[in-house]
């Protein structure tokens, strides 16, 4: 009989990482741009992979409609341009197909099918992890729920109504019954190995995390109780410490759920608390935060609205506009501007995008000025480069001190794959149909481009002519 069971979906959004290549010189950029250039003549390149030197890429297919293969660097299909879509698996070296029945398949990097499409997925998404540790969760054509690994073998067998969710700890998968909510972890050939519970999660302290109605515990991966399940809400372990909340006391536990700091009415007389360091606590009285020691020495007064521990394990604290940063044992260091009047903020590996009064930059994790707020506009490309707008309407790549690097006069520039960008033109209106156009092409680090030097001539007066209305 067929299993009624319902598991929580646990995926993971992953951004695809490129290997560290070596810097190419200005003519292997040159060539690299010139052949990519040529193959878009006949395709619509999505994404480029250095490494296997492949690209993902669509071509018109009937009905109005595209369809997306594979080719190489010279032209050649290694995957049919006959799928609705496809994605790069990393590190798993495979394309994902799907089919416009909603099927998904797998080819490796030479196109042979690793896979066939015979299985479903609930959405497929830019940037979805598919498989994990090998594995992956799907649905075979009787809408069963079943794991297979990368070469197709049937892991869990497809006898399950809902949903699989794979378990950090090998062999294991978690699933949540339909009607009642409940959860289980079993092994792959179906044993039930913990459970029921009405939450169940990995945690990086290795051991599981649970609960029994709305108490939560910890168990170890044999399913022996570490730390009873009698704690209110979840618990979050840092430095081998929590604070946690039990009977509507709070206190602070470590792993073996021993008391670090005894349970009582209020913590210290604060309302809230958390572990900043191994000996720190960020302590709140009211909404004044200070900074205390486990056992309840105060080192910061509570003269501050937040305090965080930086990347130097220094503690920062935010009072007025301004960061105050001190050492461990509460000795001021510096100060800084924090600059709440920036219009927004973005984040990027190398710090946080800040904009105030229309000109954007980039500030470390101190709020220092990295990359000076004078762009009109500033996005991060790839790892140290950033798109930038400049006054006079042209889009520029710089680098995470905010030099220039190569710019034009371009709408917009993309990432298309190590050192080579997408770039579009200004819009321009045809004054044969009255149609909207634009020009597309390709540029590298150094400044070479696809664009003859007439369509750059062109894409200059168009800028202008833009920037006049504006």
């Amino acid at each position: 009989m067929k299993k009624q069971l319902l598991l929580f979906p646990m995926l993971a959004i992953a951004l695809l990482v490129t290997a560290q290549i070596q810097p190419l010189t200005k003519a292997q950029s040159r060539a690299k741009l010139e052949a990519l250039a040529k193959l878009r003549q006949k395709n619509i390149v999505e994404n480029y992979l250095d490494g296997p030197g492949l690209a993902v890429a669509s071509r018109a297919g009937e009905d109005e409609g595209y369809a997306y293969g594979v080719v190489a660097l010279d032209g050649s299909v290694v995957v049919p341009f006959q799928y609705q879509w496809i994605l790069y698996e990393s590190p798993e070296d495979l394309f994902l197909l799907l089919t416009d029945e909603g099927r998904i398949g797998f080819a490796d990097l030479k196109g042979r099918m690793v896979i066939p499409p015979i299985y479903y997925n609930e959405g497929v998404m830019v940037g979805l992890d598919y498989f994990s540790n090998g594995m992956m969760c799907c649905i075979d054509t009787l809408g069963n729920y079943g794991i297979i690994d990368t070469a197709g073998r049937i892991v869990a067998p497809f006898v399950y109504a809902s949903r699989l969710a794979l378990s950090a700890v090998p062999g294991m998968m978690y699933l949540r019954d339909d009607d009642s909510g409940i959860e289980y972890m079993l092994r792959f050939n179906g044993d039930t190995v913990m459970g029921p519970f009405s939450y169940i999660s990995m945690t990086s302290t290795g051991l599981l995390e649970v609960g029994i109605g709305e108490k939560h515990g910890f168990y170890d991966l044999s399913g022996r109780v570490v730390i009873p399940a009698e704690y209110e809400g979840y618990i979050y372990f840092i430095y081998g410490m929590a604070v946690a909340r039990k009977d509507g006391r709070i206190g602070i536990i470590d792993t073996a759920g021993r008391e670090v700091v005894p349970f009582a009415e209020s913590l210290y007389g604060g309302s809230d608390a958390g572990i900043i360091s191994p000996r720190l606590l960020s302590h709140y009285v009211g909404d004044k935060c200070g900074v205390l020691t486990l056992d309840g020495r105060e080192i910061i007064p509570h003269d501050y609205s937040f305090c965080y521990a930086d990347s130097r394990d220094r503690i920062v604290m935010s009072r007025d506009d301004r960061l105050y940063v001190f050492d461990t044992s509460g000795r001021f260091l510096e100060q800084y501007d924090m600059e709440e009047v920036w219009e927004e903020t973005g984040f990027s590996g190398n710090g946080t995008i800040v904009g105030r009064d229309g000109r954007w930059g980039l500030v470390d994790d101190n709020w220092r000025v990295v990359i000076p707020l004078r762009y009109k506009h500033l996005e991060q490309l790839d790892g140290d480069h950033f798109l930038a707008l400049l006054d006079d309407g042209r889009s520029a790549i710089v680098d995470s001190t905010g030099t220039i690097i190569v710019s034009g006069p371009y709408a917009n520039i993309g990432r298309l794959c190590e050192g080579i960008y997408s770039v579009v033109s200004y819009s321009n209106t045809d004054a044969d149909s009255d149609k909207i156009y634009t020009l597309d092409g390709l540029i590298d680090l150094y400044g070479n481009t696809s664009f003859s030097k007439k369509e750059l001539k062109r894409m200059k007066h168009w800028m202008k002519e833009h920037n006049k209305k504006d």
